[in-house]
């Protein structure tokens, strides 16, 4: 073997035994998760709303437990919409900080939370008391989004000024202040 091929093996030797397992670790470690990053001039990102997401009008899901929810009575609050699934591991690393963030505005009347999976309710249910959460889950027979996790913001009247199709660092001031910040209409447009 001549000498460059001998430098390129061991170069490779030593990125694969030391380099490589340190960043898995500390990929596992901290999860990965960033903060989210807020527009600081808050615009109508779409004229979607979440009426029109699950098909009009007249749209019901059904909490968790078998009641079923009309999504006409959200208009005048702010909405905190996650969609995500059992299977899906990002959805499942960013729980524990969904769950932070509900636990410091779930006080709020003007914030509503809905964590909506197409899972078994039955499954959903086990899992929120394995994993001790509060947080408000639903279910529905097909998830509207083509990507999980996938969460919207919508200000008061149901329009979405924030959209975000992966796992988050979600309990962090950055996001209680964006979610206060809707409780008052100069603050978007």
């Amino acid at each position: 073997m001549n000498l460059k091929k001998q430098i390129t093996f061991i170069g490779i030797l030593v990125l694969a035994t030391f380099v490589l397992p340190l960043q898995a670790r500390n990929y596992q470690d901290d999860l990965g998760l960033s903060k989210p990053s807020f527009p600081i001039n808050i615009k109508v990102r779409a004229q979607l709303d979440y009426i029109e997401i699950f098909g009009g009008e007249g749209s019901v899901i059904e909490i968790l437990g078998g009641r079923k929810f009309n999504l006409a009575s959200l208009k005048q609050k702010i909405v905190f919409m996650n969609f995500w699934a059992l299977w899906c591991r990002p959805c499942l690393a960013e729980m524990a900080q969904l769950q932070g963030l509900y636990d410091k505005l779930k006080s709020n009347k003007n914030i509503e939370f809905m964590f909506i999976s197409d899972d078994d309710p039955q499954k959903v249910e086990q899992f929120r008391k394995t994993k001790n959460l509060t947080l408000p889950f639903y279910t529905i027979k097909e998830l509207p989004v083509s990507s999980i996790p996938t969460t919207f913001i919508f200000a008061p009247g149901g329009k979405v000024v924030f959209a975000y199709a992966s796992a988050m660092a979600w309990d962090c001031q950055e996001s209680v202040d964006f979610l206060k910040k809707l409780e008052n209409p100069k603050n978007y447009s």
